[in-house]
């Protein structure tokens, strides 16, 4: 049973015994020893010291029992000191794996790295995603993985994206780059994967990022691809150089060590079989079968962004240019010398600069090597092409990136399309608004005209006769014996039972005013009613100077006769 207590000691100045200014926890491990653990100072409180004891007295108790530990514990593990940790690692009470929280994130941020490594991901990816953790945890001043918490790492992301943070960078210091909301999203993404590492191996039970969701990022289209004209001034432009005034090539230009004609044909070959730059850097003389029946270019899994292996074949004429460019190379070197990508994108931007085409729109749309991709997607698109075969050529894992991403619509085509709907013109009445004679008067004459085709135009109708009853039969009286019918919703007068079938509009005169007297007798009659001569409701009268029922008496039959 662990216990508190606040021990004393002598002061060597002084001789005098002396309290401890902390709490003490005092416990037996899982082989019976007594351990002994510094706790809060004593002005935190006892209590403090007390919830300390009870948690280490249960880490002891399931370490004997060998039981898992609850998240209870878990966290209190995750959230304790690396003095503390250090002590019951040593003692065995917790496993290595959770002692590893009192190494330094350098030593995380190593191993991390070769993980990445031995998982086969690309050099390049490796060093961005480890340098994107270590900007934050330089930032955040995380020594420890205690210090890796959701807020930190929000109000990290929110500076980013604000501009303003700074960081020493070549001996000064300097403005770190604002991020756009897609970017702090992929910070994020490649933090969150170092903190789902962790809870694989065990440092934490928990990822304190988990919490954290990325931010809505608005889809918008970021390439712009080139029509068939542009793709063509390219190619010529990159194999003769640019176009002199007098209308020769200057001659081509070799450009981070690629000569025109090798530039020309990279170009094609990205349009006509859609694959990326780090993709066609990886091409090897080996990758093309030019001597089977079926031409193909194969790429394998390792050098494909997702993993997988493909084959695609190739057009007759991109076969013959690619003989004669791979003649003189060996099974195992590359086929184009390719640079980085960043070099790739300034190489064809300085390409289309010289083939007079534009690099970016009005939209905030751009032509870089990654347009190409886009080119070869919406070139298949436009031609019509099932969008299964698109989503293959393109080895995508959906249809509905390749659709909504990768083709993009032409703006011929578009107005080809709008061109397709009916015409709101109509020529008649376009000739009367030429000669004047579409004023309100012509257009409501026309309207008559067509309604009453019969009627002359001296003003003698030769219409039917209208349905509208006459004065004499409106003015007309009920007898005795007729039947007044239902109440009409809209206009709340009552119509006779044989003007039931009039017109909507035209109705009967309404039922002769009777007194109230004669009302309370007529329904007695029909209902065989004997009055009460102690009632005072048979007094309740109409008052003559207000035409309404008297205030201070009580509600009479009068007032709930169907009338």
């Amino acid at each position: 049973m662990a216990r508190t207590f606040i021990p004393t000691y002598t002061d060597k100045r002084t001789g005098k015994r002396r309290k401890s200014p902390n709490c003490h926890v005092a416990f037996d491990d899982h082989m019976g020893t007594t351990r002994r653990v510094v706790a809060f100072p004593v002005k935190a409180g006892k209590a403090r010291s007390e919830g300390l004891a009870t948690r280490l007295d249960r880490l002891a108790a399931c370490r004997a029992t060998g039981d898992p530990w609850p998240i209870e514990l878990r966290q209190f593990i995750d959230n304790m000191k690396p003095e503390l940790l250090a002590k019951l690692v040593g003692w065995g009470i917790i496993d290595a794996p959770a002692g590893h929280r009192q190494k330094p994130m350098a030593y995380h941020l190593i191993g991390y790295y070769h993980h990445l490594k031995a998982k086969g991901d690309e050099l390049r990816h490796v060093r961005q995603e480890v340098r994107k953790i270590g900007h934050a945890v330089r930032q955040c001043n995380m020594h420890y993985l205690n210090d890796l918490t959701a807020l930190a790492m929000d109000k990290y992301l929110a500076s980013r994206r604000a501009g303003n943070l700074r960081m020493r960078k070549k001996g000064r210091i300097a403005r770190m780059k604002q991020l756009s909301a897609s970017t702090s999203n992929k910070h994020l993404t490649a933090i969150g994967g170092f903190c789902n590492w962790l809870v694989k191996l065990g440092r934490l039970s928990r990822s304190p990022l988990c919490d954290l969701e990325p931010l809505k990022v608005i889809e918008e289209e970021t390439r712009w691809p080139l029509s068939v004209a542009e793709m063509q001034e390219l190619m010529d432009t990159s194999a003769g150089g640019p176009t002199l005034d007098d209308g020769t090539r200057a001659g081509p230009i070799m450009r981070w060590g690629m000569t025109g004609n090798e530039r020309a044909l990279l170009y094609r070959l990205a349009v006509e079989i859609g694959y990326r730059a780090s993709e066609l850097g990886s091409l090897t003389r080996a990758s093309f079968d030019l001597e089977s029946d079926t031409p193909t270019v194969r790429l394998l899994a390792g050098s494909s962004k997702g993993r997988r292996r493909s084959s695609i074949p190739l057009r007759p004429e991109t076969v013959s240019m690619l003989r004669n460019h791979l003649a003189s190379k060996a099974p195992a070197a590359r086929a184009f010398h390719m640079p980085t990508s960043t070099h790739t994108a300034e190489m064809i931007r300085a390409d289309l600069i010289d083939a007079k085409i534009a690099v970016s729109d009005a939209l905030g749309r751009k032509r870089d090597f990654h347009a190409l991709r886009h080119t070869c997607g919406t070139w298949l698109g436009n031609a019509g092409v099932h969008p299964k075969v698109i989503q293959t050529i393109m080895r995508h894992s959906t249809v509905r990136l390749t659709m909504d991403r990768y083709v993009h619509a032409d703006r011929d085509q578009v107005t080809a399309a709008l061109g397709q709907l009916p015409t709101l013109d109509d020529p008649q009445r376009e000739a009367a608004s030429a000669t004047g004679t579409d004023s309100a008067c012509a257009t409501l004459a026309q309207k008559r005209e067509q309604t009453h085709p019969n009627e002359d135009k001296g003003g003698q109708s030769d219409r039917k006769p209208s349905t509208r009853l006459s004065t004499d039969v409106l003015k007309k009286k009920p007898g005795k014996t007729e039947q007044w019918g239902r109440l009409d919703s809209n206009q709340r007068r009552h119509k006779p039972a044989d003007l039931q079938s009039a017109p909507f509009g035209h109705f009967g005169t309404p039922p002769p005013r009777t007194s109230t007297q004669e009302a309370i007798v007529s329904w007695r009659a029909r209902h065989d009613v004997t009055p009460r001569r102690d009632s005072k409701q048979i007094d309740c009268m109409t008052d003559t100077r207000t035409n309404r029922y008297t205030a201070n008496r009580r509600p009479c039959i009068a007032q709930r006769l169907p009338i």
